[in-house]
C-alpha cells in the first residue's frame, strides 16, 4: 500500500502507536525530524553507495534509476507503516444492501519484514493447511512444501538446535497459559457458581428434547466438514436429532440442506432467510435481562424468547439441550483442543470448560460421531440374508404341488 496522505488519520495512528508500546511489541524506532522527501534523498544517495560497492554499473540502463526506485519503495510502501502520520483512515459506508451477517474477509496475505536482515516475512496463516484434504500427498522439498505435486507454500529449514529452542519457548509459553487458565477457571466458579449449580429459565420449548439426541451446530472449526460427515454417514437421516443453530450456525444447516429446530444466540450473523425458517429464536440474554440482539428481531417484527445465563451462546445452547434431558449432545464446530480453547480467551473458555464439565455425561464432538458411525452392511448379516432366501425357496418348494412333482420327475429320469 502506497502513502496516501488525503486517506490518513493521524490521530488513530498515534493511539495505536500508545498500544503497541503498552503491550510492548512495538517495533524498536526513534523519532526523526527529517520529512518523507528528506528520507528518499538521503537513502537514494546511501543506496548509491551500496551499489557502487558491489560494483554494479549504474550507468547501465536498468540500474541507473534503482536507487531513487529503492528509496521511495521504502518510504512509500514497504515501510510506510511505521509513519503513525501516515495511518490509514477508517471510514464507514452507508449500508445499502442492508447486509446482516458478519463481513469476513479470507485468505488475507500478510506481509512485514525481518528486523535483523531486512528481508521479507511473507505469512501465510492457516489458509494455505486449510487446502489440504484427506488422501492428498503432501511432501517437503528443500524449502518447499508441496500439495500434490504443486507449490503449497515456502518456508525457512531450521537446524536441529533452532527447532529444539522453539519447541522449548512453546513449552513455557503453554505452561503460563495453563496456570492462568486454570487460576481463572476457579475464580469463575468461585464468583459465578450458578453456571454449574443453576438450571435457566427457559420458554416453553417449539419442541421436545427429552431422550432425543440433538446436534448443536456453532459456525466454527471445520463446520462443514463436520456436517458434510455426518449427512453421508446416515447419522442425520437415521437419527433425526433435534438441530439447534448458535447465531450463524443456523445458516450452516441450512447450506448443507437441513432446517434448524431452534435458534440460539444474540443473532447479530444469522441470516433473514434463517429468521424465517420456522425455527424457534431464543436470544441469550446477559445476568439481568440485558439482550442487544432482541433490538434486531425486534425491528424485524418476529417473534423470540430470552434466555438469560452466564457464558457464551454456544454454552446457553448446550445448557438447554443438558437440561431438557436430552440423550445426547453431538457439537459441531465448536472448541474442542487445547489450542481451540486457548485460542478462544480465557475468560470465554473459563464458561466453555465449566460448562462442559456439567454437561460431559452426554455431551460428544461430530468428529468422533462421524468416525464412528457407520451405516454399512456386516457380512454375516449379509450371508444371513441369503441363507433365509434361500430356506424360503426350499420351503416354497417342497409345498407346492407342481414343484413337487417337477422334482420327482426329475428324479425318476435320472434313475435315481
Amino acid at each position: 500500500m502506497a502513502f496516501n496522505k488525503t486517506k490518513t488519520d493521524p490521530e488513530l495512528g498515534l493511539e495505536i502507536h500508545k498500544h503497541l508500546v503498552k503491550c510492548g511489541v512495538e517495533t524498536p524506532v526513534v523519532e526523526s525530524k527529517l520529512s518523507r522527501t528528506e528520507k528518499i534523498d538521503i537513502i537514494r544517495d546511501k543506496f548509491t553507495d551500496i551499489m557502487n560497492v558491489m560494483g554494479l554499473d549504474l550507468n547501465d540502463d536498468s540500474l541507473m534509476d534503482t536507487p531513487n526506485r529503492v528509496a521511495k519503495m521504502y518510504i512509500n510502501e514497504i515501510f510506510w507503516g511505521l509513519d503513525y502520520e501516515a495511518f490509514p483512515k477508517c471510514t464507514a459506508v452507508e449500508n445499502k444492501m442492508e447486509y446482516e451477517s458478519m463481513v469476513i474477509e479470507r485468505n488475507i496475505n500478510v506481509q512485514s519484514n525481518c528486523e535483523h536482515h531486512f528481508v521479507v516475512i511473507d505469512g501465510v496463516g492457516t489458509s494455505a493447511f486449510n487446502r489440504i484434504r484427506e488422501g492428498d500427498q503432501v511432501a517437503v522439498v528443500q524449502s518447499r512444501v508441496l500439495l500434490n505435486d504443486e507449490v503449497l507454500c515456502n518456508g525457512n529449514l531450521l537446524e536441529l538446535g533452532e527447532v529444539e529452542e522453539k519447541l522449548e519457548v512453546a513449552r513455557e509459553a503453554i505452561r503460563s497459559e495453563l496456570g492462568e487458565f486454570a487460576a481463572n477457571t476457579l475464580h469463575y466458579l468461585a464468583t459465578e457458581p450458578e453456571l454449574v449449580t443453576d438450571d435457566l429459565e427457559l420458554p416453553e420449548m417449539s419442541v421436545e428434547l427429552a431422550q432425543r439426541q440433538v446436534l448443536v451446530v456453532i459456525r466454527g472449526i471445520d463446520y462443514r466438514e463436520d456436517l458434510s460427515t455426518l449427512k453421508r454417514s446416515g447419522y442425520v437421516s437415521e437419527m433425526r436429532p433435534i438441530l439447534i443453530g448458535v447465531d450463524g450456525g443456523a445458516d450452516a444447516l441450512l447450506e448443507v440442506g437441513l432446517t434448524p429446530d431452534l435458534i440460539v444466540g444474540d443473532f447479530d450473523s444469522v441470516s433473514r432467510e434463517a429468521l424465517h425458517s420456522g425455527a424457534q429464536l431464543l436470544v441469550h440474554a446477559y445476568p439481568g435481562g440485558e439482550a442487544p440482539g432482541a433490538n434486531r428481531l425486534d425491528r424485524l417484527g418476529v417473534e423470540y424468547g430470552v434466555v438469560e445465563g452466564l457464558g457464551t451462546s454456544e454454552d446457553i445452547a448446550m445448557r438447554i439441550a443438558f437440561e431438557n434431558r436430552a440423550e445426547l449432545i453431538v457439537l459441531v464446530g465448536s472448541h474442542t483442543s487445547m489450542a481451540d480453547f486457548f485460542d478462544k480467551g480465557r475468560r470465554g473458555m473459563a464458561s466453555t470448560f465449566l460448562t462442559r464439565m456439567k454437561v460431559s455425561s452426554v455431551l460428544v464432538d461430530a468428529k468422533g460421531v462421524g468416525r464412528l458411525y457407520r451405516t454399512q452392511v456386516r457380512k454375516r448379516d449379509l450371508a444371513l440374508l441369503i441363507l433365509s432366501a434361500m430356506f424360503t425357496l426350499v420351503v416354497i418348494a417342497l409345498v407346492t404341488d407342481p414343484v413337487r412333482l417337477l422334482l420327482r420327475t426329475l428324479w425318476l429320469n435320472l434313475g435315481m
